[in-house]
């Protein structure tokens, strides 16, 4: 299956979503090919590369309707995400830890793909959509599921396209302020 898109893989910023993630499995897979790719290039420096895994893990999104499996998912994506960092750089930051937590939080969804709701209070599902601004701060836009969904073609654009003149941009139902990516952990501005 990555093989199938394994040109969408090596791009660090290309979104997946995975409705029925289990575990992790495929989520895992996927980043593996994406810390590839940062490797090659991003320079050993701790900014740079816990900016490049930061990214990478906000382009993986996941439902399952287990309790946990999503845990389990996002216990075993943090966990890659801190072995890459030691094994480049030969220490752990506990700040890059904790803002991958809150994304982790947010972006793997224990919810029914099917019904499109959260499986603990049948509300719409959410995704969050993490961007890059002003150097190393992020800005998280909230987007119900639903619609990402309603005006999406069959083939084409992936998740939060922004590619080509056609493409749909989604109204998010919640802005959130910049923050420094590494303090998401202790940010009080957004309801996480």
């Amino acid at each position: 299956m990555l093989n199938m898109v394994e040109h969408e893989t090596a791009r660090i910023e290309s979104r997946f979503l995975e409705p029925a993630c289990g575990d992790g499995n495929f989520l895992i897979q996927i980043l593996e090919k994406k810390f590839e790719t940062i490797r090659t290039r991003t320079p050993a420096n701790s900014l740079r590369y816990s900016r490049a895994i930061f990214l990478a893990l906000t382009t993986l999104y996941g439902i399952d309707i287990i309790q946990n499996n999503v845990e389990r998912c996002r216990q075993r994506l943090l966990e890659r995400c801190n072995r890459e960092y030691r094994h480049i750089l030969r220490a752990d930051s506990p700040e890059l830890s904790n803002s991958l937590e809150v994304v982790l939080g947010l972006n793997i969804v224990h919810g029914d793909a099917l019904r499109l709701t959260r499986a603990d209070s049948n509300e719409a599902i959410t995704f969050s959509e993490w961007t890059f601004v002003e150097g190393s701060n992020i800005i998280r836009r909230d987007y119900e599921f639903l619609t990402l969904l309603e005006n999406q073609p069959i083939h084409g654009k992936n998740l939060f396209s922004d590619l080509g003149y056609d493409a749909f941009i989604p109204q998010p139902i919640k802005d959130f302020p910049p923050v420094h990516f590494l303090s998401l952990g202790t940010t009080k501005d957004w309801e996480i």
